[in-house]
């Protein structure tokens, strides 16, 4: 898998189970959050809207004023891989 497609997928799962931690290390409101994922039509492009302001926050600007994808998504991978999303798991304890 690409670094992307990873970013991608850990962002997702933050935003159904760590909301608030994604919020607070990224500078979002809760309902800037709930804004960019109610006025997207589908879920991916959401995730994708969410993606690029974290790019836009960092300064992960590429030519033209496009978000470089790969350096936020080494952001975002590098902030889980070194704590700075807080206490959290991405394993699910079963019943």
């Amino acid at each position: 898998m690409e670094e992307t497609e990873i970013a991608y997928e850990l962002l997702k799962f933050l935003i159904k189970n760590y909301k608030k931690n994604l919020e607070e290390r990224f500078k979002f409101t809760a309902q800037e959050i709930d804004n960019i994922m109610l006025s997207s039509e589908k879920e991916n492009i959401g995730i994708y809207e969410i993606m690029k302001k974290i790019g836009l926050k960092r300064g992960c600007l590429i030519s033209g004023g496009n978000v470089d994808e790969i350096k936020t998504s080494r952001i975002i991978l590098d902030d889980f891989k070194n704590g700075k999303f807080g206490r959290i798991t991405i394993e699910k304890i079963e019943n």
